[in-house]
């Protein structure tokens, strides 16, 4: 199942009909605050919702990893993190990925998931594929899933679903 996680602004029918050419079968539209279920389907197409901050509704949690993930780790269910992307300095012998094995035992226990946005990767190429690299190892041996997403806004924003099922399976042998 290719996914991709998608932040529209009232253009869901656009994005959607777009994401249906690109081949893609899931879609997770994620917003700022969801109060209520929002009515939006497509054939062929599995749409979720997550949403940013608080809902009143039982949907996906969208969190930023911060220094304090461990306690929204242990407290949430269903939470969809962002790698971090650090700017600060490695050590001289590793890369500083912003994880480690407590955070990923947490995160296999609730079933979390760790978003890996394309433009991140695409903008700072060399430090930031090691440490796309060293998530995709720790996501090996701790058993949590990793979602490589466009983060798209427009349809001019997304990648095909090949290209990413590609880039993926490449990452994951590394």
């Amino acid at each position: 199942m290719v996914k991709d996680l998608l932040f529209p602004k009232e253009n869901e029918e656009v994005l959607l009909a777009r994401t249906k050419i690109l081949g893609y079968t899931h879609i997770i539209l994620c917003y700022p605050g969801l109060e209520k279920n929002r009515d939006i389907s497509y054939p062929g197409i599995k749409v979720t919702f997550a949403v940013t901050g608080t809902s009143k509704i039982a949907v996906s949690r969208l969190i930023e990893a911060k220094h304090d993930l461990r306690t929204q780790l242990e407290q949430s269910k269903q939470l969809l993190v962002v790698a971090p992307n650090f700017s600060h300095q490695d050590p001289f012998h590793s890369r500083a990925t912003g994880f480690n094995q407590v955070l990923c035992k947490i995160m296999e226990k609730h079933k979390h998931t760790l978003v890996i946005f394309i433009s991140d990767l695409l903008a700072d190429q060399g430090k930031y594929l090691g440490r796309v690299q060293q998530h995709f190892r720790l996501a090996k041996k701790f058993k949590f899933e990793i979602l490589l997403a466009t983060g798209a806004s427009s349809e001019y924003g997304l990648k095909s679903a090949y290209d990413l099922s590609s880039l993926y399976r490449l990452l994951q042998k590394s």
